[in-house]
């Protein structure tokens, strides 16, 4: 694992994708990214990184405490009132990057001042993805609103 100098959405970073498994990770709280839905403080109870295949890694957070096999399943229900929202990295070929949020039923491209910065991104089992997020997501429903900010330490769930 090598450490990688902050990125901004648009600059390419290098990934180590190693091995895929789907052992279960503990609960990791995120006390340092503040996460509002419409005014409403929401507690991010756990941040995990996944390989997605294709040069494709997503951070994933949720107010709940699901398991690296649960996130990994093609489907999953969501817990009564978890609150959860994803951000998955493409690396393309040439070596450029694409960012894409997803949060309530609506998949974007991040929306203007949405600002990411990963210091180190690893979805390998057990391995720790870290970085800084400033982002306003919004839902599938008219005026559904996440906003996002501060620092993420996401634990990895290896994957494809």
């Amino acid at each position: 694992m090598r450490p990688h100098t902050a990125v901004a959405i648009t600059l390419a970073a290098t990934l180590a994708v190693v091995g895929a498994s789907a052992a279960p990770a503990a609960e990791n709280p995120q006390p340092d990214l503040e996460v509002s839905r419409n005014g409403e403080t929401i507690t991010i109870r756990t941040a995990l990184a996944t390989d997605e295949g294709g040069g494709s890694v997503k951070l994933f957070f949720s107010s709940a405490t699901p398991t690296c096999e649960e996130v990994l399943a093609s489907m999953r229900s969501l817990a009564a009132g978890e609150v959860s929202f994803e951000l998955t990295r493409t690396t393309w070929g040439d070596g450029s990057t694409q960012w894409m949020a997803y949060y309530a039923g609506n998949t974007e491209p991040p929306p203007e001042g949405t600002e990411i910065e990963v210091d180190r991104i690893d979805p390998t089992q057990g391995a720790t993805s870290t970085g800084r997020i400033e982002a306003r997501l919004r839902g599938f429903k008219e005026g559904d609103e996440l906003r996002v900010a501060g620092i993420f330490e996401a634990i990895g769930c290896g994957g494809e």
